[in-house]
Protein backbone atom coordinates (compact mmCIF):
# COMPACT_ATOMS: atom_id res chain seq x y z
CA UNK A 1 0.00 0.00 0.00
CA UNK A 2 1.08 3.31 -0.12
CA UNK A 3 0.12 6.76 2.11
CA UNK A 4 -3.66 7.58 1.95
CA UNK A 5 -4.95 10.88 -0.54
CA UNK A 6 -6.05 11.85 3.02
CA UNK A 7 -2.61 10.99 4.61
CA UNK A 8 -0.80 12.72 2.01
CA UNK A 9 -2.84 16.05 2.22
CA UNK A 10 -2.56 16.04 5.64
CA UNK A 11 1.38 16.43 5.61
CA UNK A 12 1.64 18.60 2.77
CA UNK A 13 -1.01 21.38 4.68
CA UNK A 14 0.86 20.30 8.47
CA UNK A 15 4.09 21.30 6.65
CA UNK A 16 2.47 24.73 5.13
CA UNK A 17 2.01 25.45 8.24
CA UNK A 18 5.35 25.51 9.42
CA UNK A 19 5.62 22.07 11.67
CA UNK A 20 8.69 20.14 12.19
CA UNK A 21 10.51 22.88 13.48
CA UNK A 22 12.76 22.65 16.90
CA UNK A 23 11.05 20.92 19.64
CA UNK A 24 10.88 22.56 23.02
CA UNK A 25 8.11 21.70 25.73
CA UNK A 26 5.84 24.65 25.67
CA UNK A 27 6.22 24.80 21.65
CA UNK A 28 4.98 21.35 21.30
CA UNK A 29 2.06 22.10 24.01
CA UNK A 30 0.92 25.34 22.09
CA UNK A 31 0.75 23.32 18.94
CA UNK A 32 -1.21 20.37 19.90
CA UNK A 33 -3.92 22.56 21.43
CA UNK A 34 -3.82 24.65 17.52
CA UNK A 35 -4.11 20.71 16.02
CA UNK A 36 -6.84 19.71 17.53
CA UNK A 37 -8.44 22.85 17.12
CA UNK A 38 -8.09 22.84 13.61
CA UNK A 39 -8.28 18.71 12.82
CA UNK A 40 -11.13 17.56 15.30
CA UNK A 41 -14.58 16.48 14.77
CA UNK A 42 -17.10 18.78 16.31
CA UNK A 43 -17.58 17.05 19.31
CA UNK A 44 -20.37 14.54 19.62
CA UNK A 45 -23.39 14.65 22.03
CA UNK A 46 -23.38 12.70 24.66
CA UNK A 47 -25.85 12.03 27.89
CA UNK A 48 -23.46 13.61 30.22
CA UNK A 49 -19.81 15.34 31.01
CA UNK A 50 -18.96 15.43 34.22
CA UNK A 51 -16.10 16.05 36.49
CA UNK A 52 -14.46 14.19 39.34
CA UNK A 53 -11.28 13.68 41.23
CA UNK A 54 -9.14 10.25 42.13
CA UNK A 55 -6.58 10.06 45.19
CA UNK A 56 -2.98 9.77 43.83
CA UNK A 57 -0.17 9.65 45.16
CA UNK A 58 0.76 13.35 45.16
CA UNK A 59 -2.95 14.70 45.27
CA UNK A 60 -6.16 14.71 43.32
CA UNK A 61 -6.32 13.68 39.74
CA UNK A 62 -8.54 15.17 37.77
CA UNK A 63 -10.69 13.01 35.48
CA UNK A 64 -13.13 13.65 32.83
CA UNK A 65 -16.16 10.98 32.79
CA UNK A 66 -18.31 10.81 29.63
CA UNK A 67 -21.95 8.79 30.09
CA UNK A 68 -22.93 8.10 26.12
CA UNK A 69 -26.04 8.46 24.70
CA UNK A 70 -26.59 4.36 24.40
CA UNK A 71 -27.28 1.94 27.43
CA UNK A 72 -24.04 1.44 29.51
CA UNK A 73 -21.98 -1.85 28.51
CA UNK A 74 -18.86 -1.06 29.88
CA UNK A 75 -16.06 1.34 31.16
CA UNK A 76 -13.13 2.75 29.19
CA UNK A 77 -10.61 4.53 31.75
CA UNK A 78 -8.64 6.63 29.12
CA UNK A 79 -4.96 7.95 28.95
CA UNK A 80 -4.60 10.47 26.42
CA UNK A 81 -1.80 10.96 23.82
CA UNK A 82 1.04 13.00 23.53
CA UNK A 83 4.66 11.87 24.40
CA UNK A 84 3.82 11.55 28.24
CA UNK A 85 4.59 15.13 27.28
CA UNK A 86 1.50 17.16 25.58
CA UNK A 87 -2.53 16.69 25.70
CA UNK A 88 -4.99 17.13 28.38
CA UNK A 89 -8.37 15.15 28.31
CA UNK A 90 -9.65 18.67 27.63
CA UNK A 91 -8.13 18.39 24.34
CA UNK A 92 -9.12 14.99 23.18
CA UNK A 93 -12.48 16.06 24.22
CA UNK A 94 -14.05 15.75 20.82
CA UNK A 95 -12.53 11.97 20.29
CA UNK A 96 -13.38 10.73 24.23
CA UNK A 97 -16.90 11.54 23.33
CA UNK A 98 -17.20 9.47 20.20
CA UNK A 99 -15.39 6.68 21.57
CA UNK A 100 -18.17 7.01 24.24
CA UNK A 101 -20.98 6.72 21.87
CA UNK A 102 -19.07 4.26 19.63
CA UNK A 103 -18.09 2.05 22.05
CA UNK A 104 -21.32 2.12 24.67
CA UNK A 105 -19.11 2.92 27.31
CA UNK A 106 -18.49 5.16 30.17
CA UNK A 107 -14.98 6.83 29.81
CA UNK A 108 -12.62 8.03 32.47
CA UNK A 109 -10.46 10.59 30.81
CA UNK A 110 -7.74 10.86 33.29
CA UNK A 111 -5.46 14.09 33.62
CA UNK A 112 -2.52 12.43 34.18
CA UNK A 113 0.90 14.31 35.45
CA UNK A 114 3.47 15.36 32.24
CA UNK A 115 7.02 15.06 31.91
CA UNK A 116 9.66 16.35 31.86
CA UNK A 117 8.07 17.69 35.20
CA UNK A 118 7.17 14.80 36.17
CA UNK A 119 8.76 12.65 34.52
CA UNK A 120 8.32 8.32 34.83
CA UNK A 121 7.24 6.97 37.09
CA UNK A 122 4.74 9.75 38.27
CA UNK A 123 2.15 9.93 34.82
CA UNK A 124 2.18 6.12 35.60
CA UNK A 125 1.23 6.27 39.10
CA UNK A 126 -1.51 8.64 38.31
CA UNK A 127 -3.13 6.21 35.66
CA UNK A 128 -3.05 2.94 37.95
CA UNK A 129 -4.29 5.16 40.74
CA UNK A 130 -7.12 6.43 38.68
CA UNK A 131 -7.60 2.69 37.17
CA UNK A 132 -8.27 1.41 40.70
CA UNK A 133 -10.23 4.59 41.19
CA UNK A 134 -12.53 3.51 38.73
CA UNK A 135 -13.01 -0.48 39.25
CA UNK A 136 -13.82 0.66 43.13
CA UNK A 137 -16.35 3.34 41.69
CA UNK A 138 -17.71 1.21 38.97
CA UNK A 139 -21.09 0.58 40.19
CA UNK A 140 -21.67 4.57 40.92
CA UNK A 141 -20.65 4.84 36.86
CA UNK A 142 -23.16 2.73 35.42
CA UNK A 143 -21.51 -0.46 35.16
CA UNK A 144 -19.57 -3.27 37.46
CA UNK A 145 -15.82 -3.68 38.19
CA UNK A 146 -15.75 -6.94 36.12
CA UNK A 147 -16.33 -4.38 32.70
CA UNK A 148 -13.49 -2.30 33.29
CA UNK A 149 -10.79 -1.31 30.00
CA UNK A 150 -7.98 0.71 30.25
CA UNK A 151 -6.84 2.30 26.98
CA UNK A 152 -5.00 5.48 25.60
CA UNK A 153 -3.68 6.24 22.12
CA UNK A 154 0.60 6.55 21.39
CA UNK A 155 2.09 7.28 25.24
CA UNK A 156 -1.28 7.26 26.46
CA UNK A 157 -1.55 3.28 24.83
CA UNK A 158 1.89 2.72 26.64
CA UNK A 159 0.31 3.99 30.15
CA UNK A 160 -2.48 1.75 29.30
CA UNK A 161 0.02 -1.74 28.62
CA UNK A 162 2.04 -0.58 31.66
CA UNK A 163 -0.84 -0.61 34.23
CA UNK A 164 -2.36 -3.75 33.08
CA UNK A 165 1.45 -5.39 33.97
CA UNK A 166 1.53 -3.12 36.98
CA UNK A 167 -2.07 -4.64 37.25
CA UNK A 168 -1.16 -8.31 37.53
CA UNK A 169 1.60 -7.79 39.14
CA UNK A 170 0.00 -6.60 41.70
CA UNK A 171 -2.90 -8.70 42.17
CA UNK A 172 -5.09 -5.93 41.63
CA UNK A 173 -7.50 -4.47 39.69
CA UNK A 174 -8.56 -6.94 37.44
CA UNK A 175 -9.33 -5.56 34.32
CA UNK A 176 -11.52 -6.06 31.49
CA UNK A 177 -8.90 -5.78 28.76
CA UNK A 178 -6.61 -2.94 27.02
CA UNK A 179 -7.50 -0.80 24.18
CA UNK A 180 -4.19 0.29 22.67
CA UNK A 181 -4.50 3.05 19.78
CA UNK A 182 -0.87 3.04 18.05
CA UNK A 183 0.58 2.40 21.37
CA UNK A 184 4.64 3.39 22.15
CA UNK A 185 5.75 0.13 23.63
CA UNK A 186 9.44 -0.36 23.14
CA UNK A 187 11.80 2.26 24.22
CA UNK A 188 14.72 1.44 21.25
CA UNK A 189 12.43 -1.08 19.36
CA UNK A 190 14.39 -1.98 16.08
CA UNK A 191 12.21 -2.87 13.39
CA UNK A 192 11.44 -1.98 9.75
CA UNK A 193 8.58 1.07 10.90
CA UNK A 194 11.17 2.73 12.83
CA UNK A 195 12.64 3.13 9.54
CA UNK A 196 9.75 4.45 7.62
CA UNK A 197 11.50 7.77 5.76
CA UNK A 198 10.71 10.89 7.65
CA UNK A 199 8.76 12.46 4.98
CA UNK A 200 6.25 9.72 5.09
CA UNK A 201 5.46 9.76 8.94
CA UNK A 202 3.52 12.17 11.11
CA UNK A 203 6.38 11.50 13.94
CA UNK A 204 9.60 11.03 12.88
CA UNK A 205 12.04 8.90 15.02
CA UNK A 206 13.69 11.96 16.11
CA UNK A 207 10.76 13.51 17.74
CA UNK A 208 9.81 9.95 19.16
CA UNK A 209 12.70 9.75 21.02
CA UNK A 210 12.39 13.71 22.08
CA UNK A 211 9.45 12.86 23.89
CA UNK A 212 11.03 9.21 25.22
CA UNK A 213 13.69 11.37 26.71
CA UNK A 214 11.35 13.94 28.18
CA UNK A 215 9.36 10.76 29.67
CA UNK A 216 12.99 9.21 30.99
CA UNK A 217 14.62 12.59 32.33
CA UNK A 218 14.84 11.29 35.88
CA UNK A 219 16.84 8.72 35.09
CA UNK A 220 14.18 6.47 34.55
CA UNK A 221 15.65 2.94 32.72
CA UNK A 222 13.83 2.26 29.04
CA UNK A 223 14.34 -1.32 29.72
CA UNK A 224 12.16 -1.44 32.83
CA UNK A 225 8.58 -3.16 31.72
CA UNK A 226 6.75 -0.47 32.91
CA UNK A 227 8.62 2.19 30.80
CA UNK A 228 8.52 -0.73 27.60
CA UNK A 229 5.68 -2.97 28.15
CA UNK A 230 7.04 -4.85 25.00
CA UNK A 231 9.90 -6.21 27.16
CA UNK A 232 7.36 -7.48 30.08
CA UNK A 233 6.10 -11.19 30.56
CA UNK A 234 3.01 -10.94 28.99
CA UNK A 235 0.85 -13.97 30.64
CA UNK A 236 -1.90 -13.12 32.42
CA UNK A 237 -2.94 -9.98 31.21
CA UNK A 238 -6.35 -9.18 29.70
CA UNK A 239 -7.90 -9.08 26.05
CA UNK A 240 -6.27 -7.11 24.09
CA UNK A 241 -7.85 -4.37 21.01
CA UNK A 242 -4.54 -3.04 19.30
CA UNK A 243 -4.79 -0.40 16.53
CA UNK A 244 -1.82 0.21 14.25
CA UNK A 245 -1.20 2.74 11.44
CA UNK A 246 0.54 1.29 8.33
CA UNK A 247 2.81 4.69 7.95
CA UNK A 248 3.66 4.98 12.10
CA UNK A 249 7.09 4.58 13.58
CA UNK A 250 5.44 2.63 16.55
CA UNK A 251 3.92 0.29 13.92
CA UNK A 252 5.64 -2.71 14.76
CA UNK A 253 6.00 -3.01 18.28
CA UNK A 254 1.86 -2.83 18.49
CA UNK A 255 1.83 -5.81 16.29
CA UNK A 256 4.61 -7.55 18.15
CA UNK A 257 2.64 -6.99 21.70
CA UNK A 258 -0.67 -8.60 19.79
CA UNK A 259 0.86 -11.77 18.19
CA UNK A 260 2.67 -12.55 21.49
CA UNK A 261 -0.52 -12.17 23.10
CA UNK A 262 -1.92 -14.19 20.81
CA UNK A 263 0.20 -16.89 21.54
CA UNK A 264 -0.28 -16.88 24.87
CA UNK A 265 -3.91 -18.01 23.78
CA UNK A 266 -4.73 -14.36 25.06
CA UNK A 267 -7.64 -12.91 23.07
CA UNK A 268 -6.75 -10.18 20.76
CA UNK A 269 -7.99 -7.81 18.18
CA UNK A 270 -5.46 -5.90 16.34
CA UNK A 271 -6.06 -3.95 13.05
CA UNK A 272 -3.82 -2.30 10.91
CA UNK A 273 -5.31 1.14 8.70
CA UNK A 274 -3.49 0.96 5.24
CA UNK A 275 -2.46 4.47 4.13
CA UNK A 276 -2.69 5.97 7.70
CA UNK A 277 -0.35 7.93 10.30
CA UNK A 278 0.14 8.00 13.44
CA UNK A 279 -3.10 9.88 15.39
CA UNK A 280 -5.01 9.73 12.56
CA UNK A 281 -7.79 9.42 14.71
CA UNK A 282 -6.76 13.25 15.89
CA UNK A 283 -7.69 14.04 12.39
CA UNK A 284 -11.17 13.07 11.83
CA UNK A 285 -12.42 16.26 9.89
CA UNK A 286 -9.60 15.49 6.95
CA UNK A 287 -9.07 11.77 6.98
CA UNK A 288 -12.12 9.84 5.70
CA UNK A 289 -10.93 6.39 7.28
CA UNK A 290 -10.78 7.71 10.97
CA UNK A 291 -14.86 7.22 11.01
CA UNK A 292 -14.13 3.25 9.81
CA UNK A 293 -11.65 2.91 12.77
CA UNK A 294 -13.89 4.68 15.56
CA UNK A 295 -16.48 2.09 14.01
CA UNK A 296 -14.47 -1.02 14.50
CA UNK A 297 -13.14 0.08 18.03
CA UNK A 298 -16.19 0.69 19.39
CA UNK A 299 -17.63 -2.72 18.11
CA UNK A 300 -14.84 -4.63 19.53
CA UNK A 301 -14.94 -2.97 22.49
CA UNK A 302 -18.85 -3.62 22.44
CA UNK A 303 -17.41 -7.82 21.52
CA UNK A 304 -15.63 -7.39 24.65
CA UNK A 305 -18.07 -6.49 27.39
CA UNK A 306 -20.88 -8.88 26.07
CA UNK A 307 -17.77 -11.70 26.40
CA UNK A 308 -17.30 -10.46 30.08
CA UNK A 309 -20.48 -10.30 30.86
CA UNK A 310 -21.03 -13.71 29.19
CA UNK A 311 -18.44 -14.65 31.35
CA UNK A 312 -16.49 -16.41 28.11
CA UNK A 313 -13.40 -15.53 26.65
CA UNK A 314 -13.37 -13.23 23.58
CA UNK A 315 -12.47 -14.42 20.37
CA UNK A 316 -9.57 -12.73 18.28
CA UNK A 317 -11.00 -11.31 15.32
CA UNK A 318 -8.24 -10.43 13.26
CA UNK A 319 -4.86 -10.85 13.30
CA UNK A 320 -1.92 -8.63 12.42
CA UNK A 321 -1.23 -7.78 8.89
CA UNK A 322 2.44 -8.64 7.43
Amino acid sequence: MTLHPDSIALLEELRKAGEGGALTVSAAREAEVLRHQAFDMPPEEVQDVSRQVARGPAGDIPLLIYTPQSPIEGIVVHFHGGGWTIGSPDVVDPQVRTLANAGSCVVVSVDYRLAPEYPFPDGLADAYAATRWTVAHATELGSSPDRVVVGGSSSGGNLAAAVCVMSRDRGEPDLAGQLLIYPALHHDHDSPSRRLPPEQVLVPVDALMWFWDQYLSAGGDPSHPYVSPLRADLGGLPPAIVVTAEYDVLRDEGEEYARRLQELGIPTWSRRFEGMLHAFLAYARVIGPASEATAWIGQRLRDLFAAQSAGVGSEAAERPQQ
